[in-house]
């Protein structure tokens, strides 16, 4: 595991908390890594 010199909070709607559990739980994945990985996607889509 790799640790990340920087943290953030994020509020979010308890619907989508719910479905991102249950994707993390499926596919075996932490959620903070899931986090990470669409906010790269997103970033890279932007710029």
């Amino acid at each position: 595991m790799i640790k990340h010199p920087y943290q953030t909070c994020l509020r979010m709607p308890l619907t989508l908390k719910e479905d991102m559990t249950s994707i993390c739980d499926r596919y075996r994945i932490n959620e903070s890594d899931l986090m990470r990985r669409a906010i790269v996607e997103f970033v890279s889509v932007v710029i």
